[in-house]
């Protein structure tokens, strides 16, 4: 039988991209601008990767993908919470009108 952790190391980026999406969509929601919606989706997401990892075993790399999602996770809560860098846009008027 074929190993299967290219499938798990996949499925642990996976849940790293996930996790992230999740933590800034969860902030979103906190801050009410997201729907429940958006964090349902990514939530459901992460929850089908966590779940293809743990499927075929409790071990070592299961624990290392799951505390990394996990960072991943809070990484996207804060990332999510930082005031995005907004340029202020060009004004239409030349200078000194």
């Amino acid at each position: 039988m074929a190993t299967l952790l290219p499938i798990r190391l996949l499925l642990g980026l996976f849940a790293l991209f996930f996790a992230y999406y999740f933590g800034r969509a969860l902030e979103a929601r906190w801050e009410g601008v997201a729907p429940v919606g958006r964090v349902a989706r990514w939530g459901l997401r992460l929850l089908l990767t966590v779940f293809g990892i743990l499927y075929t075993g409790r071990d070592w790399l299961a624990v290392v993908l799951l505390a990394l999602a996990g960072l991943a996770a809070g990484l996207g809560f804060y990332a999510g919470s930082r005031p995005s860098r907004q340029d202020t846009p060009p004004s239409i008027l030349p200078p000194g009108t």
